[in-house]
């Protein structure tokens, strides 16, 4: 169900007696006037843990995206082997028994099969598979939304404003990945969505990811060094009290502790 038809259906349910809403995307903050209760910005946060990556003997690139594209995910699928073109491939489909997969070749100077540049998981699920996925291979991640390219086709950028303002950055997925230092090259979202995580995450539309990340990759990145401060950032920006703090949740806990009573007065004004 969109978020803007459960917030406006919440007072309407039997038996629900909503204090405020906390929600993963400034997006939501839209349905302010939708409701009575104060909506506020709480992403997921870190737990301190410390997900140490092997250190990266690549001499070329290797990104990994954390989901589905195949089978019913089409525009997924259609950035997927778009940004798998733009890293140098020149792409072939295969038959499997299981279903379709791609082959990659160098474009140059001999059209050789290579491995492919940019893979994909769909097994990371549980925390104990997460793990295992994010300490198993240098960290490089490609972000793309379920809609992936949406906007690009239907409204140019000078017609609607920035490509990917109406998309929630899909902030649980950045969490398991900063958390263990993961360098993310995402599509573009919400622009407030995007300032949260500005010097954490690389945002560009569609069509600059690969170029950016060769780029990137071109200049050193990659180092180990770089994976530990990048989780450190993390850990400071998104540790628990500080999300809470800027959410105005500081007073909401002073005053319960206090046992008075609830009040709308306690949202933040200002960030």
């Amino acid at each position: 169900m969109p978020a803007t038809s459960l917030i406006s259906r919440l007072p309407s349910f039997p038996g629900t007696f909503v204090h405020e809403i906390w929600t993963y995307t400034h997006l939501n903050q839209r349905c302010q006037g939708l409701v009575r209760v104060p909506i506020r910005y709480v992403p997921p946060g870190s737990t301190r843990r410390l997900l140490v990556p092997p250190r990266t003997t690549n001499t070329s690139l290797s990104m990994l995206f954390l989901g589905a594209w195949k089978k019913s995910y089409r525009r997924r699928r259609k950035c997927f082997l778009r940004v798998q073109n733009d890293l140098g491939m020149v792409l072939g489909l295969t038959t499997k028994p299981w279903g379709n997969s791609i082959e990659c070749r160098s474009k140059a100077p001999l059209s050789q099969v290579v491995e492919c540049p940019l893979t994909s998981t769909e097994s990371a699920f549980t925390p104990r598979s997460v793990d295992a996925t994010l300490t198993a291979r240098p960290q490089v991640f490609f972000n793309m939304h379920k809609t992936c390219g949406e906007e690009e086709e239907w409204a140019p950028p000078p017609v609607t404003g920035r490509v990917g303002q109406h998309q929630a950055c899909e902030a649980f997925r950045f969490a398991q990945i900063l958390e263990a230092g993961g360098m993310i090259f995402s599509e573009r979202c919400e622009p407030a969505d995007e300032a949260e995580y500005a010097g954490l995450v690389r945002f560009s539309p569609l069509a600059e990811i690969g170029s950016r990340a060769l780029a990137w990759w071109g200049e050193g990145g990659g180092h180990a060094r770089d994976t530990l401060e990048r989780a450190e950032r993390f850990a400071e920006r998104f540790a628990p009290s500080a999300i809470f703090r800027r959410a105005g949740l500081h007073h909401v806990f002073s005053r319960t502790a206090a046992c008075a009573p609830y009040s709308a007065e306690l949202m933040p004004t200002s960030r």
